[in-house]
C-alpha cells in the first residue's frame, strides 16, 4: 500500500507526540492527513480528526487561545457543507457550539428525527437534549433547561442529571422538589466534584445533615477545590463547634478575602470561643480594615463578653457613626412629606372626612411612623446581616451569599416581624381600635367581601399572569418573604410561620399602611393621590421588583374598601386571606 493510501491515526495518538518537538511534526502529521484526504475524500472519521488535530495541536487551554482558529474553523465548515447531514458530523459540531449556536444544531437534530423517526438514536437525542439543558441553564429560563434535561434522561438511563435539575428546582424556589431529587441521586460512585456540588446545594436548601456527611466524604480529596467555610457552616448547625473552628481557620489561611472568614469567625467565636480568643480575632479583623466594623457592633458585643477591654478613639468614633446611622431614617422621611405638606398648604386642600372617620392621624403620625419603619429595618438589617450593611456602604467589601435555608434566616424574620408587631401596638393609642368599627357595612359583611375580593384578585391576577398579559406568573405566586417563612417552618414550627404570615403581618401592615399613612394623606391630599402613594409605599417595602406590580394593586384595592367601609376589617381580612393562599402555596413548594 502507498503511503498516501495509509489511514492516520487519531487524532489524540499525534498530540501525544507532538508535545516535544510540534512545530515540525505537526507539519509532517498535516502532510499525511492532506494526502490521505486526497485519497479518500467521503472518509468522515478521518476528517473528523483532521479537524481535531487543528483545533488542539496548539491550543491553549490556560489563555484559551489558539493561533490556528482560522485554519480549524475553515476545516469546521468546509465538513459541515460537505456532509450537512451526517451524523457524526452534527454531533462534532454540537459539541464544539455555544449559545444560540448550539441550540441551533440541537434543534436541528431533533427537527432532522422528527421528519425521519427512528433514524437518530435515543443515545444521540439524548446528547442533543442535554446540550440543550447545559445552554438553556445559562441562555434560558429553567422550564427549558428542566424538559430538555429530563428528555435526556429518559433516552439514556445511565445518564445523572438530578444536580443540573435540583439547581433549576431551587431557582423555581421548588425546595422540595430540588431535595427530594438530590437525595434520591446521591451515590457512592459519584465523582467527588459532584458530590461536593451536590453538598453545597444541600447546604443551601437546610439539608444540613446530609450535607455535612458528603462534605466527609470528599474531604480527603486533595486534588478538589473544597470551601472549609461551607463545610464549618455544616459543622456548626450540626452542633460541631470544635471541628467547625478548625475549618473556619482553614477557610481563613486559604481565603484571598480575610475579611470574610473573619466576619465568620468572629460571630462563632463570640458564641463558642473564651473572651481571649474572641478578642484576637476582633483585633485581626480590625487589623485586615476599619471597615470590618465602622459601626461598632462587634465593639459593643465585646462588652457583654470582654466588658474591661480599654475604650479607643476608634471605638467612640464607631458610636458616633452608629447614632448617625440611627438618625438619618428620621430625615429620610421629609423626602416625601414636605413635599405632600408643601403642596397641601399651596393649593389650600384640607379634608375633615378621612377614608377612616374616626381616625385623627395627620402628617406627624406619617413621617414618625415612616421613620421607625426604616429604622427597624435597619437594626434588623445590622444585627442579622451587618457584612451585607456594611458592603451598601463600601464597595471594597465582598459578602458571601447567604443559604436560602438557615437558622440566621428564621431568626432575622421573626424579629423583624415581632419589631414591626411591638412598634405598631406601641405607637397606636386606645381610641385608634375604633376604626374597627364601621357605620357602614355589617363585621360579616367587612370580612366575608375582604375574604372574597381577595379570592377574586388573586384568580384575575394569575390568570392574566398565565397568558402573558402580567409578568412573573411564578414570581407572583410566591410570597417576598419566601426564604424566611421557609427558614421558620424549618427550624421552629410551621405554626409560627403561620401566625406571623397570617396574622401578625396583616395587623401591622395594615395599621400603618391603610390606617396612619392612607388617612394621614387623605387629610391633606385628594384621597386617589393618597391612595396611590401608600400603595407604592406598600409595594416598595416588599424590596421585590418582580411583584411590585401585585402589591400596589393589592393597595389600591384594599384602601378603596376602607373608604367604602370605613372600617380597616375588610383590609385585615383581604391581607390575611391573601397571605393565607400565598403561605399555603409556599409551604407546598
Amino acid at each position: 500500500m502507498r503511503a498516501q493510501d495509509e489511514m492516520p491515526l487519531k487524532a489524540a495518538d499525534y498530540l501525544l507526540t507532538l508535545d516535544n518537538s510540534r512545530d515540525s511534526l505537526y507539519k509532517q502529521v498535516i502532510v499525511g492527513f492532506e494526502r490521505y484526504l486526497a485519497q479518500h475524500p467521503e472518509d468522515v472519521d478521518v476528517r473528523l480528526e483532521h479537524c481535531e488535530l487543528i483545533g488542539n495541536a496548539f491550543y491553549d487551554a490556560y489563555d484559551d487561545y489558539n493561533p490556528l482558529e482560522r485554519e480549524y474553523t475553515n476545516c469546521v465548515e468546509g465538513l459541515i457543507s460537505d456532509f450537512p447531514t451526517n451524523h457524526k458530523v452534527l454531533l462534532y459540531q454540537l459539541a464544539h457550539s455555544w449559545g444560540d449556536s448550539a441550540i441551533t444544531v440541537a434543534n436541528k437534530i431533533l427537527e432532522m428525527n422528527r421528519s425521519d423517526p427512528n433514524s437518530w438514536t435515543n443515545q444521540e437525542l439524548s446528547i442533543a437534549y442535554q446540550k440543550l439543558a447545559n445552554t438553556y441553564e445559562y441562555n434560558g429560563t429553567p422550564d427549558q433547561v428542566i424538559e430538555s434535561a429530563e428528555l435526556a434522561q429518559s433516552l439514556n438511563d445511565t445518564l445523572d442529571l438530578t444536580y443540573l435539575l435540583a439547581q433549576q428546582y431551587e431557582k423555581k424556589n421548588l425546595y422540595s422538589k430540588a431535595t427530594e431529587l438530590l437525595l434520591s441521586s446521591i451515590d457512592s460512585a459519584d465523582d467527588n466534584l459532584m458530590s461536593y456540588n451536590k453538598a453545597i446545594l444541600l447546604l443551601e436548601l437546610g439539608v444540613d445533615k446530609k450535607a455535612l456527611e458528603l462534605f466527609q466524604l470528599i474531604q480527603k480529596d486533595t486534588t478538589l477545590y473544597i470551601d472549609n467555610g461551607k463545610i464549618a457552616q455544616a459543622l456548626i448547625v450540626n452542633e460541631r463547634y470544635s471541628e467547625a473552628r478548625k475549618y473556619l481557620l482553614r477557610a481563613l489561611s486559604s481565603s484571598y478575602d480575610k475579611s470574610v472568614v473573619l466576619h465568620d469567625l468572629f460571630v462563632f467565636d463570640y458564641q463558642h470561643s473564651a473572651p481571649d480568643t474572641l478578642l484576637a480575632t476582633y483585633n485581626q479583623l480590625m487589623e485586615e480594615s476599619f471597615h470590618n466594623d465602622t459601626f461598632g457592633k462587634y465593639r459593643f458585643m465585646l462588652l457583654f463578653k470582654a466588658p474591661f477591654r480599654a475604650w479607643e478613639f476608634n471605638d467612640i468614633f464607631k458610636l458616633l457613626l452608629f447614632l448617625l446611622l440611627i438618625v438619618i431614617p428620621f430625615s429620610i422621611p421629609y423626602i416625601y412629606v414636605l413635599p405632600i405638606d408643601f403642596i397641601s398648604r399651596r393649593f389650600g386642600i384640607e379634608n375633615d372626612a378621612p377614608a377612616l372617620k374616626s381616625s385623627n392621624w395627620r402628617l406627624t403620625d406619617f413621617w414618625i411612623i415612616s421613620s421607625f419603619v426604616i429604622v427597624i429595618d435597619v437594626l434588623v438589617w445590622m444585627i442579622f446581616n451587618y457584612p451585607d450593611l456594611l458592603s451598601t456602604f463600601f464597595n471594597d467589601m465582598y459578602v458571601a451569599e447567604e443559604n436560602k435555608i438557615s437558622l440566621n434566616q428564621a431568626n432575622q424574620a421573626i424579629a423583624y416581624f415581632f419589631l414591626m408587631l411591638i412598634m405598631t401596638l406601641g405607637y397606636l393609642k386606645k381610641t385608634d381600635f375604633q376604626v374597627l368599627q364601621s357605620t357602614e357595612w355589617k363585621m360579616g359583611k367587612s370580612i366575608g367581601l375582604g375574604m372574597l375580593f381577595a379570592f377574586i384578585f388573586r384568580t384575575i391576577y394569575f390568570a392574566l399572569a398565565r397568558t402573558g398579559i402580567l409578568p412573573g406568573l411564578e414570581a407572583s405566586m410566591l410570597s417576598s418573604v419566601m426564604d424566611y417563612l421557609k427558614s421558620i417552618n424549618q427550624y421552629y414550627h410551621p405554626f409560627l410561620a403561620f401566625l406571623l404570615a397570617v396574622v401578625i403581618v396583616p395587623f401591622y401592615e395594615e395599621f400603618i399602611f391603610r390606617g396612619i399613612i392612607l388617612n394621614s394623606l387623605d387629610r391633606r391630599i385628594k384621597f386617589i393621590a393618597a391612595n396611590v402613594i401608600q400603595s407604592a409605599l406598600f409595594a416598595l417595602l416588599h424590596e421585590n421588583t418582580s411583584l411590585f406590580l401585585f402589591y400596589f394593586s393589592t393597595g389600591i384595592i384594599v384602601g378603596w374598601m376602607v373608604k367604602k367601609s370605613n372600617s380597616l376589617v375588610p383590609a385585615l381580612s383581604f391581607h390575611a386571606t391573601n397571605n393565607f393562599f400565598a403561605f399555603i402555596a409556599i409551604m407546598r413548594m
